[in-house]
């Protein structure tokens, strides 16, 4: 395994307006890591989310299991199924539990 000096080094020399070709482009945005993390939405673009991610991956900051685990946590959060976490969320998980705060949030989150 490379240290994680080399591969930031590697990574920042990588993705710079000079060096970053269409090539490139087309390469991250359809790579099969991308989309084992469940980070490429669309061959045609890469947001700003995504290539954050993916770096942080790269650099080996954040596994493919700790994305999983994010993505289940904001999904139970986000009742609304809209992908987006708003105010009606909170409502939903309020609405659904007994003492009408979710187990699942800080209770600092309702004061």
């Amino acid at each position: 395994q490379i240290p994680i000096e080399n591969r930031r080094t590697a990574l920042l020399s990588k993705f710079t307006r000079s060096s970053f070709t269409a090539d490139m482009f087309l390469q991250l945005s359809s790579s099969q890591d991308m989309k084992d993390l469940g980070l490429s939405q669309h061959d045609s673009c890469i947001t700003r989310n995504e290539f954050i991610l993916f770096v942080l991956h790269s650099l080996g900051k954040v596994t493919e299991e700790d994305l999983q685990a994010l993505r289940t946590m904001f999904d139970e959060l986000n009742g609304t199924h809209n992908g987006f976490l708003s105010y009606e969320d909170l409502q939903l998980l309020a609405a659904g539990s007994s003492d009408g705060l979710s187990p699942k949030l800080p209770p600092q989150l309702w004061t």
